[in-house]
């Protein structure tokens, strides 16, 4: 789950409006903006309480990443 917490690795300068814009550009302009932009004003919120719950989130820790885009591995 992604979520614009500002807070992560690279959170510096992350809000909803980018979060908002991935997500719309990431679909090829193909998902309902509408609720790409709900999902994008409500995740934050949703994934602090759903920690607050105790949901066992994976947190980053140091050394390498494996990151995946458009599926394509990439160190």
């Amino acid at each position: 789950m992604q979520a614009s917490l500002a807070n992560g690795a690279k959170g510096e300068g992350d809000n909803e409006d980018l979060h908002f814009a991935d997500t719309v550009k990431g679909s090829d302009w193909g998902c309902d903006q509408e609720v790409a932009r709900m999902f994008a004003q409500t995740a934050p919120k949703a994934v602090r309480e759903l920690a607050a719950w105790g949901v066992p989130w994976t947190r980053v820790t140091k050394g390498p990443r494996t990151v995946v885009i458009n599926a394509q591995k990439t160190v």
